[in-house]
Order: C-alpha cells, then structure tokens, then sequence
C-alpha cells in the first residue's frame, strides 16, 4: 500500500504481512496514521518515500491495554521479522501510543517509540532520530521544533 496523505481510523488497524510506504511523490514528507483502537502488525514493512527525513507515524490513541475494548492487545504492537524494506535497518516508521503501551517484539528495527508504557522482546532497535524533530507532514502541513531537551525520570 502507498499512502498519499494521512490516514484516520476510527476502529482497529491490523496489518498481517503487508507493506506500506509514502508515494514518492511526498518527497521529504512523512504521513500519520491515527488509529483510535490498537495497531498490530506482524511481519509488516514500513517505509517512507526514500528521503532521510519521511517517516510513517503510527499513532494510537487508545489506552490499550487498560480498555475493556482492547481484549488484552497492546496500544500498539509490532511483532515478526524486520519492518525494514529489504530486511535492512533503515526503517522509518515511528510508533506513538501516549495514553497505552507500544510492544515491539522479535526482530523489528523502529526509529522512534512514544508511549505510556514501552515493552520490549526479543532483538530489538529503537535508532532514534535528528530528522524525527523536524518532521514535514504531506501536504505541506507540519511543525517545527524551536528547542527541546532531555529530562530525567
């Protein structure tokens, strides 16, 4: 599947073996996909348009698996073998669940996590970043990061 510009669902997102990437014609843009149920893929690969700086973010606003409608699945969850075109280690997926739990199990490379509760199995990677903070949604919309910083828990 390519995505040519944000995608809102309003139940659940299951992805079993699929592909997904951002029509190249976004350029360095990246494109959300907010999902208001959980996310769960297995062995699915992610990719954006081929620049540095375009990501797919994958969104959940859910508190998965605090919900009575989550039966036990995670906000998000990403399992299987690697998420990266060509079974590489450049993915440009990111994953957000700011009110539930983000799961990445076996194998999968990711390039940002956010969630409430992160949880994580087997061979993992989390290679955070720079381009990440200076993300330029398709369509010309987006947002710029004027300082941040690094807390402590």
């Amino acid at each position: 599947m390519y995505l040519t510009g944000p995608i809102w669902v309003t139940g659940n997102l299951i992805i079993p073996n699929g592909k997904m990437y951002i029509d190249p014609s976004y350029g360095t843009g990246s494109v959300a996909v907010v999902v208001d149920g959980y996310i769960s893929t297995n062995s699915a690969t992610f990719g954006g348009t081929g620049a540095a700086s375009s990501y797919i973010v994958l969104v959940s606003t859910s508190d998965c698996p605090a919900s009575g409608s989550c039966g036990g699945n995670p906000a998000v969850y990403v399992q299987g073998g690697s998420n990266c075109p060509n079974g590489g280690t450049a993915c440009t997926v990111a994953l957000v669940a700011q009110n539930g739990t983000v799961k990445i199990h076996n194998n999968q490379i990711a390039q940002q996590a956010t969630a409430k509760k992160l949880e994580l199995y087997g061979s993992i990677g989390l290679n955070y970043s720079t381009n990440l903070a200076t993300l330029t949604f398709a369509k010309g919309t987006g947002w710029s990061v004027s300082s941040w910083q690094e807390t402590a828990n």
